[in-house]
């Protein structure tokens, strides 16, 4: 047989086996074998888990993650702004707000009830929440302090996921996006609506695009992940689609999207790609979508060998991808990661308020930060490729003043990387609001 042939054959296999992922650290959650994970939302060093508990995750270092705190009661949807986090639930239906600006434990600042339904997501807009419940509700939270019900936006069907951008809110209803315009943030606006036919999944707010996972009403089709163009918020259309060939899909639960990928949290129980028929007991995967063309999106499919069919929820930064199915919460790394820190590719230095001395260096460099006011910061280097290789550990709150870190030129998991261009990253929130170029020589 030919040899580039058989080593096609062997990458393909590979690939088909599920190894793309590369598990570097997992623990329990505290929930038992019957808990659902609806949502997962990485902040910096911690991993903040919708599920009953809400079990909060430290991630500092991502070979040994642990639970640093839990809160004592379910929650189904998360938000967060600045220092505040923000909880819904169905069992008592509440809204609540909390004070993250200090470690833990912390302080609740106001709750109020909302009228009961099951709230699937919360998006914030200038001190209002907008809630998609059983219909499109809004508080709000400009004090938070005395947090306010104000009543239901929209009635028609039932929302499921929620996006912002722009002064817009994109609402996902079992019939498609309906679009708001939040001039009047009190007073939402419909203006346009992008229909789609199948059920909903998770929504993902990128660029000009937005991209949803979405289950056919035809028990027997697959998943497909939608591109909509919304350039032009009042006549957004469907750009593009593509199915998931082979598998019958139960359910599609959470989706991220990092670098050009989509990952998708699904159970399913035909698995047609493996060469069997039939129904096989559930087992809950995640999709992956390669997006590098939004216009002609396609489907890779990686399962975990995993059985059980929660909930799961799903977040990523770069190539390392969260999951947690409300029993276990894992830390993978997707070997096939493609994407970078920005759009720029060879990002130039912003001297400002950060420092690398020496620059090249071969055994260590420090990194020196300035700060102008509290933020919530985290320290990542990636090679030329946009891969990230390290994340310091850093503590997790910071106040204004100077901070020096130290790299010796290894990557996560204590191996030396390869002399080269790396670039440092400081990052609030997942985005970056410092870079600077490095050079490891030998």
């Amino acid at each position: 047989m030919n040899k580039r042939l058989l080593f096609i054959i062997i990458i393909l296999i590979t690939f088909c086996s599920g190894y793309r992922f590369r598990e570097i650290g997992s623990c329990l959650t505290g929930m038992g074998s019957a808990g659902n994970c609806y949502d997962v939302i990485v902040r910096d060093t911690l991993a903040f888990l919708a599920c009953d508990g809400l079990p909060v995750i430290n991630i500092a270092r991502p070979d040994s993650p642990f639970v640093v705190y839990r809160f004592n009661y379910n929650v189904d949807a998360i938000l967060f702004q600045d220092s505040l986090m923000f909880t819904t639930n169905y069992v008592d239906c509440y809204l609540k707000a909390y004070n993250i600006k200090n470690p833990p434990p912390w302080p609740l600042i106001d709750s109020i009830h909302i009228p009961e339904g099951i709230v699937r997501d919360m998006e914030y807009k200038a001190g209002y929440i907008y809630i998609a419940e059983e219909s499109l509700r809004i508080a709000s939270a400009i004090n938070p302090e005395s947090l306010q019900y104000l009543g239901v936006v929209d009635t028609t069907l039932q929302p499921w996921r929620l996006t912002e951008d722009g002064g817009y809110l994109y609402s996902e209803m079992y019939t498609g996006i309906f679009i708001y315009d939040l001039i009047n943030p009190v007073n939402p606006t419909k203006i346009s609506v992008c229909s789609l036919t199948e059920l909903s999944g998770e929504l993902c707010n990128r660029d000009s695009f937005l991209y949803v996972c979405r289950v056919p009403y035809a028990a027997a089709h697959p998943v497909c992940i939608c591109t909509i163009n919304k350039s032009d918020p009042y006549s957004p259309f469907l750009l593009a689609q593509s199915p998931l060939i082979g598998q019958y899909v139960i359910f599609a639960g959470d989706l991220t999207v990092s670098g050009n990928f989509a990952y998708a949290t699904i159970s399913c129980n035909f698995m047609t790609n493996k060469g069997t028929t039939g129904r096989q007991p559930e087992q809950p995967q995640i999709a992956v979508f390669d997006l590098s063309d939004p216009a002609n999106p396609r489907s890779v499919w990686i399962w975990e060998q995993e059985q059980g069919d929660n909930y799961r929820g799903i977040d990523s930064r770069a190539d390392t991808i969260y999951v947690c199915n409300g029993t276990y919460f894992t830390i993978y790394v997707d070997s096939a990661w493609s994407g970078s820190v920005t759009e720029d590719k060879n990002p130039k230095e912003i001297p400002v308020g950060m420092s690398v001395y020496p620059n090249p260096f071969k055994t260590k460099t420090t990194i020196r930060i300035n700060l102008n006011a509290r933020e919530i910061q985290t320290v990542n280097i990636y090679d030329s490729g946009g891969r990230r290789v390290k994340s310091l550990n850093i503590p997790l709150y910071h106040y204004a003043g100077s901070y020096g870190y130290s790299w010796d030129g290894t990557n996560n998991e204590g191996f030396k990387v390869s002399p080269g261009v790396y670039f440092i990253a400081v990052e609030n929130y997942g985005c970056v609001i410092g870079r600077h170029k490095v050079v490891l020589v030998d």
